[in-house]
């Protein structure tokens, strides 16, 4: 056979295949024409009664409409849904876009989340976007114009901004608790954070179960053994796996306020062990506040050495059993500690030791030498519950002196770190002797330190700062002129449920303090 005869027979036997495939797709056309024409018109009914009209309810008619074609379905009435539908997702698109755009720029915060809302349901997500980064400059503005205002006008200016973030809140937005806690130094509230520790190797031997939850960003509950759930809300949680970087990134703010000549105040409370001086001090590969502040503070010196004139001193001082004791003094017949009143130069009235030894530092190695001279000397004693727990109240103290070179001004800015001793039962604590003075010191100090916050939870008209010598300590920090940050460490263990509430309640009555938030100028 030639290769003429060849390729003609190759062609007979293709043109054979094809005419069978053009039978057998005959054969299928009409049952699967069928079952396109139910699925296309279950795809219709479902587009007509989705509500809203999102561009998701048209791709899914238009794919529905494309499958139909491919086995020649009739789609004329699914073509003129299909642009009936696309004209009512477009005038919803504009009309909630037009809403937004007012809203925004009117800056009315109800308006606006009722327009971020229409836009979230047709899924305008691009909208949300630019409506939440509009959402971020208007705050960031207001709140920068509030920061310069007196009190009572910018607590009046706190309404609005607060009338924003729950909009930026109720859109899970990323700087939404960036700016909350902005918003609580505008109020002059004393914020609280909550950490919880993982469980630590006694708990675990123990047999003990994880008892504490975090839900969100904000609350934290604890189940007691009665299956009880409580549930309390602070300015942010820290959970077991947060680091000593996620902390501090939350607190560091202080610093900058103190360089612009603030008091600013850290402390942290708890039951012995529950992590506090893990939180304010960690170790040297993760060091906590304490010395991440010190390298924030000599950053801040070497950022702004052309413009100003720094001077940093700092002092360490103990409040054991009730006396107090600095921490930096070299002789054994130390001078005696007394509060002495004193007036800012705005007339403020306010409180500080008399005696104490301040350290002049001028790097960041100074500062580092002054903690560890101050940690070596502090009293700690083993518990049942604390291998090392802390038998004082321990306060760090750096203290600002900053002159403006182009004007001559000048002011003071301090920050100060409460490290408080651990709050305790006796009986689960299992000290007796010397151990179960310095315990009962312990309590009466930190009572007296709940009753001042009870005290400004009643809008009581007489403050007891001088029930105790902590509170005498921490006046300026708890309705003074300070910024102040709380922890509440608490142990996530069931065991120690009880503690962990006490404490949880603690740190919810602190919350109900504002202070009276000032810039102290010098003379």
């Amino acid at each position: 056979m030639d290769s003429q005869m060849v390729k003609r027979a190759s062609f007979v036997v293709a043109l054979a295949g094809t005419a069978d495939q053009k039978r057998t797709s005959a054969e299928k056309t009409g049952p699967d024409e069928k079952h396109a024409t139910k699925m296309l018109r279950d795809g219709m009914n479902r587009a007509r009664q989705a509500e809203p009209k999102t561009h998701l309810v048209l791709e899914a008619l238009e794919n529905a409409i494309a499958e139909a074609q491919v086995f020649h379905a009739e789609t004329i009435e699914a073509e003129a849904l299909l642009k009936e539908l696309t004209a009512e997702n477009e005038r919803l698109t504009k009309a909630a876009q037009e809403t937004l755009d007012k809203a925004l720029q009117d800056k009315d915060p109800a308006s606006i989340k009722a327009g971020m809302e229409q836009c979230r349901q047709l899924l305008l997500n691009d909208s949300m976007s630019r409506a939440l980064s509009v959402i971020h400059g208007i705050v960031s503005e207001d709140m920068a114009a509030a920061r310069q205002q007196e009190r009572e006008q910018r607590l009046q200016s706190v309404a609005k901004l607060e009338a924003f973030i729950n909009v930026l809140r109720a859109n899970e937005d990323t700087r939404m608790r960036r700016f909350h806690n902005e918003l609580q130094d505008l109020k002059g509230a004393l914020r609280v954070f909550c950490r919880v520790r993982p469980l630590n190797s006694r708990e675990t031997k123990k047999g003990d179960h994880i008892a504490v939850d975090i839900p969100d960003a904000f609350t934290v509950s604890l189940t007691r053994s009665d299956n009880e759930k409580q549930v309390f809300n602070y300015d942010a949680i820290f959970g077991p796996t947060s680091t000593q970087s996620d902390v501090f990134s939350e607190v560091k703010s202080l610093v900058q306020s103190a360089f612009d000549g603030y008091n600013t105040t850290i402390f942290s409370y708890g039951q012995t062990g529950a992590g506090k001086t893990w939180t304010l001090y960690g170790s040297e590969s993760e060091p906590g506040i304490s010395p991440r502040t010190c390298e924030e503070v000599f950053r801040f010196v070497a950022r702004d050495r052309e413009r100003l004139d720094i001077a940093i001193r700092a002092s360490m001082v103990e409040l054991y059993n009730n006396e107090l004791f600095d921490l930096l003094t070299s002789t054994k017949a130390a001078p005696k500690l007394e509060f002495k009143t004193y007036r800012h130069a705005d007339g403020q009235a306010a409180q500080r030791l008399e005696g104490i030894i301040e350290t002049k530092v001028s790097n960041f190695e100074d500062l580092a030498k002054v903690v560890m001279t101050g940690l070596g000397n502090r009293k700690v004693r083993g518990t049942d519950m604390n291998a090392q727990s802390s038998r004082s109240h321990l306060l760090f103290t750096i203290y600002l002196d900053i002159t403006e070179r182009a004007s001559g001004s000048s002011r003071g800015g301090k920050i100060t770190i409460v490290d408080l001793a651990g709050s305790e039962r006796l009986g689960k604590s299992g000290v007796t002797g010397d151990a179960q003075k310095e315990a009962i010191e312990i309590n009466k100090s930190l009572t007296a330190l709940a009753d001042v916050m009870m005290a400004f939870t009643l809008k009581a008209k007489l403050i007891p700062y001088r029930n105790s010598k902590l509170t005498q300590l921490m006046q300026d920090s708890l309705g003074g002129t300070a910024k102040t940050l709380m922890f509440v460490n608490i142990s996530p263990a069931n065991s120690n449920a009880e503690e962990t509430i006490s404490s949880l309640k603690y740190a919810s009555r602190a919350r109900s303090i504002e202070n009276d938030v000032q810039v102290h100028r010098k003379k």
